[in-house]
């Protein structure tokens, strides 16, 4: 059984290979539209992580009454903290990019 991270190149891999990927009796095959606007939601759910990931840290940051760091996040049995750094690059910038455009509102 091959266990795959749920990040957008894994979840493309699974669509493009069909089921050999998906673990049990399951057979799932995919026309060529359907898995285009597969890939079009797969791309689109960077603003939804976005949002999670601001939300996340909003929530921490309010119950710790400071910023939090990436220890905290597994602390507090919270979201994974590198996904973070795979959306920004890293925590910190995450964080300077935050801070930045909340200070523009």
């Amino acid at each position: 059984m091959v266990i795959l991270p749920y990040n957008k190149d894994s979840l493309r891999k699974l669509v493009s290979s069909g089921s050999n990927l998906i673990p049990g009796t399951s057979t799932i095959n995919f026309d060529k539209i359907t898995r285009e606007r597969i890939f079009e939601s797969i791309d689109a759910a960077k603003m939804q992580l976005k949002r999670d990931l601001v939300n996340d840290y909003n929530l921490l940051k309010f119950r710790l009454g400071r910023i939090p760091m990436m220890v905290d996040f597994i602390n507090y049995g919270l979201r994974d903290p590198q996904l973070f750094s795979n959306y920004s690059k890293s925590y910190f910038n995450f964080v300077k990019d935050w801070k930045w455009s909340w200070n523009q509102r």
